[in-house]
């Protein structure tokens, strides 16, 4: 189970990261730092949930390790990096894996969401680049990543669903 009050912290931080996330583009390391402040405040107030040991170290650091990978493929941003390995810092050991599976749930149905609403909104201009350019010239059609965060929101929203109802 997690505490009330860190659900609501989590989910009023989240919402304000993708809130600057959408409007700037950019994750600020402030909230990895908040969310490593917090981290050990919870190992004080809730000692039963919260543990300072080498599994977690490398739990968090194996979240730190493949999102680099994944930002070294233009995949994520490094702010989204950062702020979901410290964000695993201030989830219950017994949470992680219900939330890494909703996680990936929310990302592949957001990510096909964009992709479909996008291809159906530049069909015509996808058709007439095939037509001139080539099929790999529509991958430039794209563009940039969307913001990741939102996805953190709605994976944090469901997450709660699941352990609150």
């Amino acid at each position: 189970m997690i505490p009330t009050t860190v659900f609501i912290f989590i989910l009023l931080e989240l919402l304000a990261v993708s809130y600057f996330d959408i409007k700037t583009k950019k994750i600020s390391n402030k909230w990895s730092a908040i969310n490593i402040v917090f981290y050990f405040l919870l190992l004080f107030v809730f000692p039963h949930l919260y543990f300072m040991n080498l599994k977690l170290l490398l739990f968090v650091s194996g979240i730190l390790v493949g999102g680099i990978i994944l930002f070294a493929l233009n995949i994520m941003g490094a702010g989204d990096v950062k702020l979901l390995s410290t964000l695993y810092l201030i989830i219950p050991e017994n949470q992680y894996e219900i939330f890494g599976v909703t996680l990936i749930y929310c990302t592949f149905y957001v990510a096909l969401s964009v992709l479909l609403y996008n291809t159906f909104k530049m069909r015509k201009k996808i058709l007439m680049t095939i037509r001139i350019d080539g099929i790999k010239a529509v991958l430039a059609l794209y563009g940039s990543k969307f913001p990741f965060s939102p996805v953190f929101v709605m994976a944090w929203f469901l997450l709660g669903w699941e352990v609150y109802k």
